[in-house]
C-alpha cells in the first residue's frame, strides 16, 4: 500500500488502494484472532493517518470494503470488530454515500426483523460520531488541488459590479512526509518555502485593486 517498509508507529502516504481493498478482503477469512488484530490494526492505522490517506480511501470505496468485512461478522472476532468500527468511523467522518450508510444501519439488524444485533449500540454511537464529525475539524466541502497544474475554472464576470472583488478562503497545508509531486519528493521540514506545520491559515486574495475583507 505505500512505497517504503511500513511501520506501525510511521508516517506513511497511502498510494495503492487497491491493495488496501485484498488486505481488507482478506481480514474475514483469516482464523487466527491475533492475525485478524493485525492487519485491522495496521490498516486502520495507515488509512487514517492523513486527509490525504482519508480522502484516498473515500475516493476509492475503501468504506464499502470495510462494511463488506463487518457483514461476515460470524467470522470476526469482537476486537476485530470493533477495530473496523474505529475505521469505519474514520473513513464515514470523512465522506460517506447513501448506500453505504444503509448498509451501515442494516448491520444493526440481528438474525431476524424482531433483533438487534450485539454491535447494535456501537454501530449507534459510530453513526452518531461521524454525523458530530467528532475530532474532525475542517471544512464540509473542498477542492483537491495536489496536481501542479490543478485549479479551479470559474465563469468569465460580463459585468463587474465595481472595480474589482476580493476572495476570501481558507488553506489547509498539510505537512506530509514523503508527498511525490511529478520529480521532486517533498519531504515536510526539508521544504518549509513549500509545507510548513500549519493546520490552516487565512488567505485574501485582491484582484484590480480591491481592498481585502477585514
Amino acid at each position: 500500500m505505500v512505497d517504503t517498509a511500513y511501520k506501525q508507529e510511521g508516517k506513511h502516504i497511502l498510494h495503492n488502494t487497491g491493495a488496501a481493498h485484498i488486505l481488507m478482503r482478506l481480514v474475514p477469512r483469516l482464523k487466527s484472532e491475533e492475525l485478524q488484530i493485525s492487519l485491522s490494526n495496521s490498516l486502520a492505522s495507515c488509512c487514517t493517518q492523513s486527509d490525504y490517506n482519508r480522502m484516498q480511501c473515500c475516493n476509492e470505496g475503501i468504506l464499502s470494503t470495510v462494511l463488506d468485512a463487518l457483514e461476515a461478522k460470524e467470522s470476526l472476532h469482537r476486537k476485530t470488530q470493533e477495530r473496523l468500527i474505529v475505521l469505519m468511523e474514520a473513513l464515514g467522518s470523512y465522506s460517506i454515500n447513501s448506500s453505504q450508510l444503509k448498509r451501515l444501519i442494516g448491520l444493526m439488524r440481528g438474525s431476524d426483523d424482531q433483533s438487534l444485533s450485539p454491535q447494535c449500540l456501537r454501530l449507534m454511537h459510530a453513526l452518531s460520531t461521524m454525523a458530530r464529525k467528532e475530532g474532525k475539524q475542517g471544512a464540509h466541502h473542498y477542492f483537491d488541488l495536489q496536481d501542479s497544474i490543478s485549479g479551479i475554472t470559474i465563469p468569465v464576470v460580463r459585468k463587474w459590479p465595481g472595480h474589482g472583488f476580493t476572495f476570501h478562503t481558507w488553506l489547509c497545508l498539510n505537512n506530509t512526509p514523503g508527498f511525490h509531486s511529478g520529480n521532486s519528493v517533498f519531504r515536510g521540514a526539508t521544504k518549509p518555502s513549500q509545507y510548513k506545520e500549519w493546520s490552516s491559515i487565512q488567505a485574501l486574495t485582491t484582484v484590480n485593486g480591491a481592498s481585502p475583507i477585514p
